[in-house]
């Protein structure tokens, strides 16, 4: 189970799905425009193989570009009834011109039942606005959790996409950039750490609407269990000067760790510059031999090896909270190495 972020920063806490006033200050704070709509009907969906309804909370986010927002906004979804129940929440996010924002996104489960976290969410980023997004999902072993983004770039917009996975049973990440106007462009981060028999699939679609646009994705996985990565970069017909990179480094922590990448590139322009790189393969024993003839013990020669693999995920990050919690927690417990 994880603790909270020691973060100062704006809150917008949900509990079991529902807003709460009392612990979200964003309002009061930095005057954002917040609308809540509980059990909208206009958010009614049905699941064609279940022949089920589902109600959607809904969450309006609008961050006007008139403010100044000197924090970090800390979006917390707590799981916490004794009961099962699944969650279904939309969030609309509207971020208007020229504004830069950085909003940490965060699950957690205080309770030991399972819980689905169903979650829907689209973003339009306005012209010359910059959004610093981070995903972190550390929730139990038996929870799901199934998160739909959908984002729109307008003209020189820029977004920057965090994602850390954790914990969970099961977990389902598909994550769509539409790249509409000139000189938009994306970077796509990720660190997924499946482990304890759970299940982590990624999908990550990119689509460079018009010319002069740019897209990186670069995930890194420490796998114990198994995990799914699919990404798929689309290029329009007759647009031109269009960048897109996508890379893939995942170290096997197991003989039974199993992971799938499944880079895809659809290309109908010719001015564009294109690649992908995939790597798997398990920690070098070399290194392992190296560190410990320098007096290291084989634990903390191994979490040495490892944290060096995602350094340049932490370095990223200008959070300087989240960023111990990554340096010091469930992926790579230091502690417990030099204790071995």
């Amino acid at each position: 189970m994880c603790d909270l972020l020691n973060i100062d920063a704006y809150m917008i806490v949900f509990i079991d799905g529902k807003l709460s006033k009392k612990y979200s200050n964003v309002i009061n704070s930095c005057e954002v425009n917040i609308i809540y709509l509980k059990n909208n009907l206009m958010n009614k969906e049905t699941d064609k193989i279940k022949k089920k309804y589902y109600t959607y909370s809904g969450l309006i986010l609008n961050l006007k570009s008139n403010i100044k927002i000197k924090k970090p906004i800390y979006m917390l979804h707590i799981s916490k009834q004794k009961i099962y129940k699944q969650i279904n929440l939309k969030i609309l996010v509207l971020v208007e011109k020229k504004l830069k924002i950085q909003i940490l996104e965060h699950y957690i489960n205080k309770s030991s039942n399972k819980h689905i976290n169903n979650i829907k969410m689209e973003m339009n980023i306005s012209d010359e606005a910059k959004i610093t997004w981070f995903h972190l999902v550390a929730l139990n072993t038996i929870d799901y959790c199934l998160s739909n983004i959908v984002v729109n770039l307008s003209k020189y917009s820029n977004c920057e996409f965090y994602n850390i996975k954790i914990y969970s049973y099961f977990l389902y990440y598909n994550l769509e950039i539409n790249l509409k106007d000139e000189y938009s462009k994306c970077d796509v981060v990720g660190l997924f750490s499946p482990k304890d028999k759970n299940f982590i699939r990624n999908n990550i679609i990119i689509n460079h609407i018009t010319s002069f646009t740019k897209s990186n994705v670069n995930y890194k996985g420490l796998i114990s269990s198994t995990g799914l990565l699919h990404c798929y970069i689309n290029i329009k017909k007759n647009i031109k000067n269009i960048y897109g990179i996508q890379k893939s480094s995942n170290i096997l922590l197991s003989n039974k760790a199993t992971i799938k990448t499944n880079p895809k590139l659809k290309i109908k322009s010719k001015d564009v510059v294109c690649t992908h790189k995939t790597i798997v393969g398990k920690i070098n024993e070399d290194y392992i031999f190296y560190l410990r003839t320098r007096g290291l013990t084989k634990p903390l020669a191994k979490s040495l090896i490892l944290l060096s693999f995602i350094n340049d995920f932490l370095t990223k990050i200008e959070i300087k909270a989240f960023k111990r919690y990554l340096g010091c927690t469930k992926i790579i417990k230091l502690k417990d190495a030099y204790r071995q």
